[in-house]
């Protein structure tokens, strides 16, 4: 296995178990996650589909956000809240 199909496997693991983490909330309203991959910037954003985002603000939903990541144990191997991207369910973009 190469560096690159480790580095996908950590980021798809993290992704999920960050997922389970935030579905499992009952005041976190989650309607989607996918990752996105940004072929300019060469990199994977895991995208959270969220009403928080129209109803509290961006910055509520990334507190949580932030919140859930800093509390994983153990903590994630590669995932960090700068490759998290809140949206509105609403919002038609991908990413």
């Amino acid at each position: 296995m190469d560096q690159t199909t480790l580095l996908v496997q950590f980021a798809l693991d993290d992704g999920r178990r960050f997922v389970e983490a935030l579905h499992s909330q009952p005041e976190f309203d989650l309607n989607a996650a996918f990752w996105h991959y940004h072929s300019d910037l060469d990199r994977w954003t895991l995208i959270i589909a969220t009403p928080i985002v129209d109803k509290a603000g961006a910055g509520a939903a990334y507190e949580r956000i932030i919140a859930t990541i800093d509390a994983m144990e153990p903590p994630f191997q590669w995932l960090k809240f700068t490759d998290v991207y809140a949206k509105s369910p609403n919002d038609p973009r991908d990413g």
